[in-house]
């Protein structure tokens, strides 16, 4: 996991792409819409991408959410909000309004649980 940030940076620091933030991708964490469950592809401290192909959503849609992460001795639950700032056929990218404290503090539970669970599941040297 921390391997996969890291190579975000090319030699030098300079970012390989614009993305502002490093993205994760997460298999245990999944987006309630309108009382719809989407999975999370990918997601970041500045937005997420969810797989919701035929879903009537629109670029522009602004949305109230909850995200859900199912970390190895926790469920951490996001209420939330943004907008949708693009579509793509099998999903949406979904940028966040401004972090709340807790918000940012919750994502950073996340992201400890995240790293956790990798090196949980390195095998021994």
């Amino acid at each position: 996991m921390i391997t996969k940030i890291l190579s975000r940076i090319v030699p030098g620091g300079t970012p390989q792409d614009e993305r502002k933030h490093s993205r994760l991708q997460e298999d245990f964490a999944t987006i309630l819409i309108n009382g719809n469950k989407y999975a999370i592809k990918d997601w970041s401290r500045g937005g997420t991408y969810f797989k919701a192909p035929g879903h009537s959503l629109s670029v522009g849609d602004h949305l109230n959410f909850n995200l859900k992460f199912d970390l190895p001795h926790d469920t951490i639950n996001i209420a939330h909000s943004g907008r949708i700032v693009r579509k793509h056929h099998d999903g949406f990218a979904l940028s966040f309004d401004a972090l709340t404290p807790q918000t940012r503090q919750n994502l950073i539970r996340v992201m400890d649980g995240i790293i956790s669970r990798g090196f949980a599941d390195t095998p021994d040297l």
